[in-house]
């Protein structure tokens, strides 16, 4: 690169050093010398051989003359390697003296020479009395780059930035890059008023050169902001006027994030507070979620918000979302009924992911499906944050830059906590409405037990009148017949489920209520014996604990998660009670205690 000054007008400035010692140069002189000593030496060694054919007795004289052609070729060759070492020499001293003096990444002068350079430059103001200027400038969004492009993004963000602020200072002074994010530039015999107004402009390239660093980047213009030293006013020493412009510049800065963080703090305080009351409007789960896009969508003042969120199966369930735009509405809802997003397709594409995911244009992206983007504007940008909580999940934030720009990510991690802090306060809701209603079904059922006709059979309606007050879909109970003091007497109550036939239920209904265990049977005993309280066995169906006879019929059934509960009579178990279902997950804390206080 070139310099900014040439190297007779000051005496720190090195030129620019090639890449490596040039190797061609001292070998074309070789070779040129080389090729004209052998020349010479054929030249003697001819005339020497006619001569001596002539005169056969000045044999001791050609002899005398090759040995001195010998030592001429010696010391040509001794002279020529040396002066190729000599070469080389200078050449790396030229090349160590520019790693010395420059920083690697961006080619501008490092801290090093900013001092030494800083040192001559007010020795030169002092003996001429002229002002010299020094100004810090930190970019202040600089880490939003790395966060929402990468960190090879912002390496060739920080080579843009340098490239403009050299071309911009000019041969005004010198730029080096004071460390990090952070540049110096020291401008000497300019003032103080012209050094701010530089700044300025610098502030301007700055922003300029950010967005055609990185070609996705469409909006996020990288902002400067700096303090300015002068000579002789803010001190006469290098370290002095550092001082002074380090501290004017994270004055300035602080103000600056202040107004930001006050901004933002209103910001979220207006969409908390317009979220707190869609969540407040009612108490069911799909209504809050509902209300939660819908005012997402207006504080943030965005195109689309979606909150999707892992089922018990694995697949995605598109809880809710809203489009501003009435025709893309449709469209969406058309995408979502013919074909929803799925589980496994975020995970293929990465949109499901334990932290933030920031897209600057959807188009571009080949993480949102085609069937989505096709529906996105250009300069469209996408939010994607995980919604914490048991239900695995994200939250989707939408809009075009021209409209509205990204929120924080904080902000937008913020909202995905509310969401999830909704669905729980909703669950709890839910799980206390479903109990009260579970009791009031549940008053007087005991009674079907002394009706009219066979126990097992009172049993079999006392199962069917239960199982669908829990919303399991297989219940079992075991319990001693106190009519003719049997063993067991076993009633099953079954509905088809997803992956087993109507007649494969039935058959496992007849196997089982034919099985009549018995305590005695070995299997059976060391199942009982885990059973001393309520227990939730999840994939009943390979479960070692559950006796064999068991998972065969929780696989004919589509069984995944069974509830077992034991009943107590007068301190003695009198039998055991069956609750399945297909889901996983499928019972609260709160569903089993009630069981249990059923079965009791």
């Amino acid at each position: 690169m070139d310099d900014q000054f040439p190297l007779t007008d000051h005496p720190l400035t090195t030129p620019a050093a090639p890449a490596r010692p040039s190797a061609r140069a001292w070998l074309a002189d070789l070779r040129f010398w080389g090729t004209l000593v052998l020349v010479a030496l054929c030249v003697i060694a001819v005339g020497a051989g006619l001569w001596a054919t002539s005169r056969p007795s000045d044999l001791e004289m050609v002899a005398t003359a090759a040995t001195l052609s010998a030592l001429i070729v010696g010391g040509a060759a001794f002279y020529l390697r040396g002066r190729a070492r000599d070469r080389i020499e200078r050449e790396q001293a030229v090349l160590f003296a520019q790693i010395a003096s420059h920083d690697e990444l961006t080619g501008l002068y490092n801290y090093r020479y900013l001092r030494e350079r800083l040192r001559t430059d007010l020795t030169a103001a002092r003996a001429s009395r002229t002002p010299c200027s020094l100004v810090l400038l930190d970019l202040d969004n600089f880490t939003e780059v790395n966060e929402r492009f990468g960190h090879l993004a912002g390496d060739r963000t920080l080579v843009a930035v340098g490239d403009a602020m050299r071309d911009a200072v000019g041969d005004r002074g010198i730029v080096a890059r004071f460390g990090g994010d952070e540049f110096a530039v020291v401008l000497p015999g300019c003032t103080g008023e012209r050094a701010e107004a530089l700044a300025a402009s610098l502030a301007d390239a700055i922003a300029e050169a950010s967005i055609h660093a990185t070609p996705l980047n469409s909006h996020l213009r990288v902002h400067a902001t700096w303090g300015i030293a002068q000579y002789p006013e803010h001190g006469d020493a290098g370290d002095t006027l550092i001082a002074h412009a380090d501290s004017e510049l994270h004055a300035t800065k602080a103000g600056v994030l202040a107004v930001s963080a006050r901004s933002a703090e209103r910001h979220a305080q207006d969409v908390f507070f317009t979220i707190g009351e869609a969540m407040g409007a009612s108490l069911d789960a799909q209504e809050t979620l509902d209300n939660i896009v819908r005012a997402v969508t207006a504080a943030l003042n965005l195109d689309t918000c979606a909150i999707r969120l892992a089922g018990d199966t694995g697949q995605v369930l598109v809880r809710s979302g809203y489009v501003a735009d009435e025709h893309k509405r449709q469209a969406y809802r058309e995408i979502e009924s013919r074909e929803p997003v799925t589980h496994d397709e975020l995970v293929r594409t990465g949109m499901l992911s334990p932290s933030a995911i920031y897209i600057d244009d959807v188009r571009t992206s080949d993480r949102l499906a085609e069937r989505y983007r096709a529906l996105a504007e250009p300069g469209t940008w996408l939010l994607n944050v995980p919604v914490p909580g048991r239900r695995e999940g994200i939250l989707t934030l939408t809009a075009r830059h021209t409209c509205t720009p990204p929120p924080p990510t904080e902000l937008a991690n913020a909202i995905a906590r509310l969401v999830s802090g909704a669905l729980r306060n909703c669950d709890v809701y839910e799980a206390a409405r479903r109990q009260g209603e579970q009791l009031t079904r549940l008053a007087g059922v005991g009674a079907l037990l002394f009706g009219d006709g066979d126990f097992e059979d009172r049993l079999g309606t006392l199962a069917a009148a239960i199982a669908p007050v829990f919303d399991v879909d297989s219940l079992t109970i075991d319990t001693i017949d106190p009519e003719n003091a049997q063993p067991f007497r076993r009633n099953f109550y079954a509905r088809p489920v997803a992956g087993a036939s109507p007649e494969s239920v039935a058959e496992a209904g007849r196997v089982w209520r034919n099985m009549r265990p018995q305590l005695t049977d070995p299997e059976t005993a060391r199942f009982l014996a885990a059973v001393t309280g309520p227990l939730i066995i999840e994939d009943a169906s390979e479960n070692t604990l559950v006796p064999e006879s068991a998972r065969q019929i929780a696989r004919k059934t589509g069984t995944r998660t069974v509830a077992i509960v034991p009943i107590v009579w007068q301190g003695r178990l009198q039998g055991l009670a069956y609750f399945g279902s297909s889901r996983v997950r499928a019972f609260s804390d709160q569903d089993v205690a009630l069981m249990a206080s059923v079965a009791a």
